[in-house]
């Protein structure tokens, strides 16, 4: 590990308040080109710039950070500065040279910001900087600092923070105003949460109904994320039943690429607001009230009372029944001739034991074989309808 390493800044500024003065350390901030960071160890930051493993398993995971400064980078360049947090570095004494712009930092550590000097080193190994492909530049601060319980806590403080959830995040960026607008047809008065702060019965919980439409695509509907596994090969979303980061990323990169992905645009606005209605009704189903897992008052099942993992598989299965028109939008309406009693039945049977969805509601809504058991009701229904 290197004991000191040269940054050259294009700024730099002394901004030590009295009190870190009289303490003994010190403060500055400046900015200098992505390049200065990379040779910057991190072995004091509390957070690594991938996850590498799971249950001992080798892995690179990328997150919603990560992916966000890509696009940027890939697209105005110019603003990846000030949307950017920057990199916090702590070192033992810096030497500075104001003359040649340079300050010389003695066992320096990257405490904050390794996700951003990990994406710029991905980025530009990917694509090799040149005249048209420079490097950003990126704001720092140099916190001197000897006493290394003081610097643990640095380190610890400048990572802890309340996240800004995706629901926020994409609502401030308008990706659910269109899906908004659609609903708003049929009803006027409802409103979707945008916001962790959109609290109230008035609201409708986004995040479920684009799960919920996201478990009923039809086969043919390209969406950001291809189908794997056995779920994959049998064109069953069976992840959006415990995806919800997974489907609001897919769901906001269909907004953002509305022209590649028109097909599950239209799908989720057109059946967006009969699907929820639906879901909202099995999970009332009177026929579910035999189970321990349901919740019931006098007079039967509660309102929402069947736990979600029953209802997916049979929102999946259901999303078979939905139409395109030939103006390339869709239609998804229960047919009078579909006995949506026998679906329940089925589900029933599928979810207590000996069933594979072994009495647990958690596991009935991640387990394929449960949403094959379904499936098999509605494709019969559609290939014996379609006979002539």
């Amino acid at each position: 590990m290197s004991k000191h390493i040269v940054v050259n800044f294009n700024s730099l500024r002394n901004v030590t308040p009295p009190e870190e003065d009289k303490a003994g350390r010190k403060r500055y901030c400046g900015n200098a080109y992505a390049e200065e960071f990379f040779q910057i160890p991190d072995h004091l930051n509390i957070r690594d710039y991938l996850q590498t493993e799971v249950n001992g398993k080798p892995i690179k995971k990328s997150t919603l950070v990560n992916d966000a400064m890509r696009q940027q980078l890939d697209g105005d360049r110019s603003l990846f500065t000030i949307l950017n947090g920057g990199i916090t570095v702590i070192a033992s004494d810096v030497t500075i040279d104001d003359k040649e712009k340079r300050i010389v930092m003695e066992a320096p550590s990257i405490i904050n910001g390794s996700q951003t000097r990990g994406v710029l080193q991905d980025y530009f190994s990917e694509h090799p900087p040149s005249e048209e492909n420079k490097f950003p530049s990126i704001d720092f601060e140099v916190i001197i600092c000897t006493d290394e319980r003081i610097a643990a806590e640095i380190a610890i403080a400048r990572n802890y923070q309340n996240a800004v959830q995706p629901l926020s995040t994409y609502g401030a960026r308008k990706v659910f105003n269109d899906l908004e607008a659609a609903l708003k047809k049929r009803d006027p008065k409802i409103q979707l949460r945008k916001s962790e702060t959109d609290v109230g019965p008035e609201y409708w919980d986004t995040e479920k109904v684009i799960q919920v439409i996201t478990a009923m695509l039809p086969a043919s509907v390209d969406m950001p994320r291809p189908l794997k596994g056995k779920s994959g090969s049998d064109k069953i979303r069976v992840y959006a039943y415990a995806g919800k980061a997974v489907c609001l990323k897919d769901f906001a990169e269909v907004q953002a690429k509305s022209s590649e992905f028109a097909d599950a645009k239209n799908f989720f606005e057109d059946v967006a607001y009969d699907a929820w209605m639906e879901f909202k009704k099995l999970r009332s189903h009177q026929g579910f009230s035999g189970l321990h897992a349901v919740t019931k008052v006098k007079t039967g099942v509660a309102e929402d009372g069947v736990p979600t993992g029953i209802v997916f598989p049979m929102m999946s299965a259901l999303g078979k029944l939905a139409v395109r028109q030939p103006d390339g939008h869709w239609l998804f309406k229960i047919p009078a001739d579909f006995d949506l009693d026998d679906l329940c039945k089925q589900a029933k049977t599928t979810y207590q034991l000996p069933g594979p969805g072994r009495s647990n509601p958690q596991t009935m809504g991640k387990e394929l074989a449960c949403y094959l058991n379904l499936h098999a009701i509605v494709d019969s229904y559609v290939k014996y309808r379609r006979q002539p």
